[in-house]
């Protein structure tokens, strides 16, 4: 037998139910929302020694693994199983640039220095899609900083079709 409510009984449910919708709905739009998982990294070299490229290979990959965390509709995780995203470091190498030229103020005539040029390739890729993203810089945070951006795109432009491939 059902039980009857009283009126003060009833009322007080009444304001319950815009709370439970809403609490649905915002369960599923967290759904939709969830962050894209980022798995960053770098291949050693093969012959196992470690050498100036491998080793601006890795510090590039630490930056942009640090600058990627910042992001937030991306996770970075610590196993390439289970990653939406995999992006591979696969050169970090630095280059002379262009040439500046300045006058020195206490005299001594003119100095002229090459400019550091910092040159990151890195692999983005889901499934059987791959695409290159590359940035050049003067410092190697600002390269990095280019690529991590570039990557958060590249995620939010193709969140619904690298979902679809999660699944």
């Amino acid at each position: 037998m059902a039980k009857i409510l009283s009126a003060p009984q009833a009322y007080t449910l009444r304001p319950m139910k815009p709370f439970l919708l809403a609490l649905a709905f915002a369960t599923v739009s967290l759904e939709a929302q969830a962050p894209i998982t980022v798995y960053v990294f770098t291949s050693a070299p093969a012959s196992g020694f470690v050498d100036e490229a491998s080793k601006h290979r890795a510090d590039a990959t630490k930056e942009l693994t640090d600058k990627l965390r910042k992001k937030k509709s991306i996770t970075v995780v610590e196993m390439r199983e289970g990653a939406d995203v995999v992006v591979e470091v696969k050169s970090a190498a630095i280059a002379a640039g262009a040439l500046h030229s300045r006058v020195n103020p206490l005299g001594g005539g003119i100095k002229t220095s090459a400019q550091k040029e910092y040159h990151i390739e890195t692999s983005l890729s889901v499934g059987d899609y791959s695409t290159p993203i590359t940035a050049q810089a003067t410092f190697t945070s600002i390269a990095t900083g280019k690529i991590a951006d570039d990557v958060e795109k590249w995620v939010k432009e193709n969140r619904d079709r690298v979902l679809a491939v999660r699944k």
